[in-house]
């Protein structure tokens, strides 16, 4: 699918208000921190057939802390899979920081910057992931764009680079939003994410997509969960 095609798609879809925060939009951070003294919890599996791995299935663990309404604490297992090649599983701790730029009834511009590092779990070097993010949130439309950089090594990109990070999310109703998120480059996170998210209740959302890698490679079949408590 077309990625400026999904975009329009989205922007032209029924909307409602962007209310409820999540630190992550689907694969990449948001510019939500969790609530304070809240936790949250999320899971995402990946599923995939290809001529050289076969069935493989792939994901990460991922929980924050909200320490101050623009502080959370966060930590990660990255890279688990099935496959038995070298996936550079690793477990990372880290920060985000958000501040709101700008708020008025019509527009909300919010910043964030993150870093999150710790051991490989399979020996590789010291795994590093540093990010800085502006989100602007078009409160009468329901759509909210990010735009941000990051750079991790290869512990957690499966190369030292720098990426370009794009999202939108556009609600459609009280439960129901659309989301595109990417990753630039040819590293092991740079593909586009198309997804439906369904939050039946405030502290449960569940997310539907595809997963498109931007060079080669077969796409995947994803879900996420996550739990805020």
């Amino acid at each position: 699918m077309n990625l400026l095609v999904s975009l329009v798609f989205l922007v032209l879809c029924f909307s409602s208000n962007l209310a409820k925060a999540q630190s992550l939009i689907v694969g990449i951070p948001s510019s939500d921190t969790t609530p304070k003294q809240k936790k949250a919890l999320a899971f995402e599996l990946q599923s995939r057939t290809s001529e050289k791995l076969g069935d493989e299935l792939s994901g990460f663990l991922f929980s924050t802390y909200g320490v101050s309404e623009s502080l959370e604490l966060g930590v990660s297992v990255l890279n688990l899979s099935n496959s038995g090649k070298d996936q550079n599983d690793s477990l990372i701790l880290g920060y985000k920081k958000n501040k709101t730029l700008k708020e008025n009834d019509s527009l909300k511009v919010v910043g964030a910057i993150g870093q999150m590092a710790g051991p490989s779990l399979v020996g590789g070097p010291l795994a590093h992931w540093h990010y800085a993010l502006v989100s602007q949130e078009f409160r009468l439309l329901g759509v909210r764009l990010t735009q941000g950089l990051s750079y991790a090594n290869r512990t957690v990109y499966g190369q030292n680079v720098p990426s370009l990070m794009l999202g939108l999310e556009h609600r459609w109703s009280e439960h129901w939003m659309g989301v595109i998120d990417w990753y630039s480059g040819d590293h092991d996170y740079a593909a586009a994410i198309y997804a439906v998210q369904f939050r039946p209740v405030h502290e449960f959302l569940v997310f539907l997509g595809w997963k498109q890698p931007n060079i080669g490679g077969a796409g995947s079949v994803m879900t996420e969960m996550a739990y805020e408590f």
